[in-house]
């Protein structure tokens, strides 16, 4: 996974004895594109737990309900690919990831798109990942929503050719 800053664990969060929840030196980000399946489990503080919405999906708005009643430290979205205009207002997230398509038939999101989700999250101080591929303008934002864990890691990762 591209932008993890610290190892993650690969965990089945159905199994109530999973030894990686119990893990606090590790932060689990997990991604579900179903999170209405996930909003009855509160999640331990090492878990930043995330949801797909692209503005293209037909559930969209019932999938930001659910990132807004996840039990999690970081509730997340992942906005990638970007297909269409996303208001992140009823989900309250912790961080946005925004990207692009890729592969045969990839594309660009409307630069429209991607500055309004841009313009939410710097009118509530919300950090922003750019994904490697999102290639609107040649600075990317990579922040972080829990910069302090971050700094105080012992560990040095390579994400995407940068030192972490």
């Amino acid at each position: 996974m591209e932008m993890t800053p610290e190892p993650v664990t690969a965990v089945t969060v159905d199994n109530p004895d999973n030894r990686d929840l119990d893990a606090p030196w590790h932060t689990l980000i997990l991604l579900t594109k179903a999170p209405w399946n996930t909003v009855r489990w509160a999640m331990p503080d090492n878990v930043w737990l995330g949801a797909t919405v692209t503005g293209g999906l037909a559930n969209e708005q019932r999938r930001l309900e659910a990132v807004a009643a996840f039990q999690a430290r970081v509730r997340w979205l992942s906005c990638e690919p970007l297909e269409g205009p996303v208001d992140p207002t009823v989900a309250r997230p912790d961080w946005l990831v925004i990207g692009a398509a890729t592969g045969a038939g990839g594309f660009r999101p409307d630069e429209a798109w991607v500055r309004g989700l841009e313009d939410y999250a710097d009118a509530h101080a919300i950090p922003i990942y750019h994904t490697t591929n999102l290639k609107i303008r040649p600075e990317k934002r990579r922040e972080w929503p829990d910069e302090q864990r971050r700094a105080s890691t012992r560990y040095k990762h390579i994400v995407g050719g940068e030192a972490w």
